[in-house]
């Protein structure tokens, strides 16, 4: 860019913010705490249409009648109000979006407590992003790539490129931030600059930048689709590697904690497998085998017990195959009892249940 025409930006942005200040001092003089500038005119990333960003935090309501948002010279400028509950959001890394807590040059402060807490909320943010990665921040990266796995259940859902274009730009922007958050980090610049950001940073996907163009630039739905799947198992990949660091030694499956469970499998799902199958009941199988594979995880996750892979046995066109596959399954659990030297309750007859029953 040419000299004079960085001069007439610096020059106009400059006419700009002193008309701002002279409204503040005019109208709400008491509501607006400070101005700054931030964005691309902070960073150096301008360009000949770049419009002014300003930071303006306001302490309260009123202040909102100095927003206007308008065009001049073929340029849109949007002057904005942020509450210091924003700002504390931001500095508390919320969310990645804490450069205009950090990247801000102040260019009004109606009184010096005000700079000074602003000063207080930005060397917060800085020293949240200098320490280590934590298992809260770990979460809300795994909350955004629930996100992005929600809008990709809607791409594949799509048959329209129009929505297809639409999706895929929504499961970029929730991975931007789940590996921005991975990474402790934030976007410094604007977001034509955020693969650059992003692939300088520690953690990243197998193959990023190479997904990242493919899905911009993919001509078709189907590529789309694929490209799409491609990234959000390669950062999903990612989330599990860096959430290793926060995983507990595993868990010992105790006798307490197996107490009753490989008899609610009996009670719950035994036999409907084999009902199901001397049926032909493919639904009654598939329900029944989700629901206890559901159990098994939750006792392999929660006590330890043995990975347990049932689903892997269904066989919609041979359900007694799988009805003795279950029994296998059942088998390795029962295993789980023997190691922690605890026995199945199993009675011979109405007599045996009593008698144990009411001894207890």
């Amino acid at each position: 860019m040419k000299n004079h025409i960085k001069e007439q930006l610096f020059e106009r942005n400059r006419k700009i913010i002193e008309i701002v200040i002279e409204r503040v001092k005019r109208d709400c003089p008491d509501t607006v705490a400070l101005i700054g500038v931030c964005g691309s005119f902070y960073t150096g990333q301008f360009y000949e249409k770049s419009d002014l960003d300003l930071l303006i935090v306001i302490n309260d309501e009123k202040a909102w009648e100095i927003a206007s948002c308008f065009i001049m010279e073929d340029i849109g400028y949007d002057i904005y109000c942020s509450p210091w509950e924003k700002l504390e959001r931001m500095a508390s890394y919320e969310h990645v979006l804490v450069s205009h807590v950090i990247d801000v040059d102040i260019v009004y402060c109606a009184a010096a407590e005000y700079k000074e807490r602003f000063e207080k909320l930005k060397q917060q943010a800085l020293a949240v992003l200098k320490a280590p990665l934590t298992l809260e921040i770990y979460d809300k990266a795994g909350s955004q790539l629930q996100e992005a796995m929600l809008e990709y259940a809607n791409l594949m859902l799509a048959d329209e490129m129009s929505q297809c274009r639409y999706y895929s730009a929504t499961i970029l922007d929730c991975v931007k931030q789940v590996i921005c958050l991975l990474n402790h980090s934030y976007f410094r610049f604007g977001v034509k600059e955020h693969l650059h950001e992003i692939m300088e940073m520690e953690k990243v996907p197998d193959n990023f930048e190479r997904q990242f163009n493919d899905l911009i630039h993919a001509p078709s739905i189907q590529d789309i689709k694929a490209v799409a799947t491609d990234m959000i198992k390669s950062v999903r990949q990612l989330h599990r590697e860096v959430g290793k660091s926060f995983k507990d030694q595993p868990p010992i499956p105790t006798a307490d904690a197996l107490t009753g469970t490989y008899e609610e499998i009996y009670s719950n799902w035994r036999n409907k497998v084999y009902s199901a199958a001397k049926r032909n009941d493919v639904h009654l199988s598939l329900m029944t085998a989700m629901c206890c594979q559901q159990f098994y995880n939750e006792m392999h996750e929660e006590y330890g017990t043995a990975a347990i892979n049932l689903m892997k046995a269904f066989d919609p066109c041979n359900l007694e195959e799988f009805a003795e596959a279950f029994d296998r399954m059942m088998d390795v659990y029962a295993n789980e009892y023997v190691k922690v030297h605890k026995p199945i309750k199993n009675y011979s007859s109405l007599k045996d249940f009593e008698k144990d029953y009411l001894s207890l």
